[in-house]
């Protein structure tokens, strides 16, 4: 199986080719092997001879992009020369977008007639989002499956319409058992090294997907038979198991909406204090629906007058222990929580960067802080330099996941393996 990727800007490298990556990845996931990815920009000799290529060593091919109005689309009108046809108007996609847009007091246009123009006999697949239909087509000897470019677009068409007929034309008639498992505090080497000695079942396998600061942990059974489902759970609590309170969600879900469910079930209301993630947290929280019930207040402080103005922090202890200290932190969480009336209150200082190479605090430094009804609770964290804005998303999750384990009664100064404790404070 191959997966073709058209467009000059895929090709110059000014859009990142994420389409074919997330293809690739849904394929994989449902044990639909991919070998081959290609991509090819807008020109139509190009086009027709990267499909003749493909259908010359595969049985499929999905070719991303180029259904859209203008004259650089051109996936269409190369795939009919491959396979030696005329392009024609396909008025069943036509008459179902004119029924769609009549619904929205739209209608159709020369435009929406250009997309429609697909090779002779090809067989459409139906956009529930956009006007340029998907198409199935032969060339040669292998089946061809065109989708449209817009992430937005492609997915809904892929999951609808083309993955169902996939498995049923090209899988084994395996079943493809799935479990993904979220983690935070180590890195993908770390975790691969923890989870080595875990004995899996033949039939399953772990993949590793890491999006700083996180790591997806993918438990993958493919196979037959009454057994699969209990050994895959099987292997899914081993995992969870050795990896411990590292994992903060599973499948789809992510900490904002861990914490989420889990302050509303206790009751508590938050503010923040945000010095050099400068509302980054306060932001990833802020993606969950609902957050409002709970989410008071947040200040960004970022210089010392701030910190002692807005919030209340003693200059003294700025004095002794400097701006990047647990103490500060602590006085910051405090003054925060004072200051709202919540029942819990988060604070953050450090260095995000860049330094000079005499600073004092090197850049992915972090002190953190949680006040809550009997005292504050404090850390203090150094992990590598991502770069400014990469050290901001580490630190606002450090503070985060300070929160989480507060509330699930976890370790809150756990043993990261990618962070160091900061011990100059």
């Amino acid at each position: 199986m191959e997966i073709i990727t058209t467009g000059e800007e895929v090709l110059q490298g000014q859009i990142v080719d994420s389409n074919a990556a997330w293809l690739a990845e849904q394929l994989n996931t449902h044990g639909l092997d991919v070998q081959r990815r290609t991509t090819v920009g807008d020109r139509l000799e190009d086009l027709v001879a990267v499909f003749l290529e493909a259908a010359s060593r595969n049985r499929l091919v999905i070719v991303n992009g180029g259904l859209g109005p203008t004259s650089d689309d051109l996936t269409a009108a190369a795939a009919a020369r491959a396979a030696g046809l005329i392009l024609v108007e396909q008025r069943d996609w036509l008459e179902q977008l004119q029924a769609r847009l009549k619904q929205q007091g739209g209608q159709l246009t020369a435009a929406h007639r250009q997309q429609a123009r697909l090779p002779e006999g090809a067989e459409t697949i139906p956009n529930p989002v956009g006007s340029a239909c998907g198409f199935w087509l032969t060339i040669g000897q292998a089946r061809f499956c065109f989708t449209p470019g817009p992430p937005v677009e492609l997915q809904p068409l892929f999951h609808q319409h083309v993955l169902p007929r996939l498995l049923r034309e090209f899988g084994d008639g395996s079943q493809i058992l799935l479990h993904r498992l979220q983690v935070f505090g180590c890195p993908e080497s770390a975790v691969a090294e923890q989870v080595k000695a875990v004995e899996l079942p033949a039939n399953t396998r772990l993949g590793y997907r890491p999006h700083l600061p996180t790591v997806e942990v993918k438990i993958i059974s493919r196979g037959q038979g009454e057994t699969l489902a209990a050994e895959h759970e099987q292997a899914v609590a081993a995992i969870r198991r050795t990896i411990g309170d590292f994992v903060y969600a599973e499948a789809d879900e992510t900490l904002p909406a861990v914490i989420h469910r889990a302050m509303q079930q206790q009751g508590h209301s938050l503010a923040l204090a945000e010095s050099c993630t400068a509302g980054w947290a306060a932001g990833e929280l802020a993606r969950q629906a609902g957050v409002s019930a709970w989410l008071r207040q947040a200040w960004v402080v970022y210089s010392p007058e701030a910190k002692i103005c807005e919030l209340g922090v003693p200059a003294a202890t700025i004095d002794e222990h400097g701006v990047i200290s647990r103490p500060v932190a602590e006085a910051m969480a405090m003054g925060a929580r004072e200051q709202a009336g919540t029942t819990l209150a988060l604070a953050i200082t450090g260095q995000s960067g860049p330094v000079g190479a005499d600073a004092n605090v090197p850049a992915g430094t972090a002190c953190i802080a949680l006040a809550h009804a009997d005292g504050v609770i404090s850390a203090g964290w150094q992990h590598r330099d991502f770069g400014r804005n990469g050290n901001r998303k580490v630190q606002a999750w450090l503070l985060l996941d300070l929160l989480r384990r507060y509330l699930h009664q976890l370790p809150v100064v756990p043993v990261y393996v990618m962070a160091k404790p900061f011990r100059t404070v």
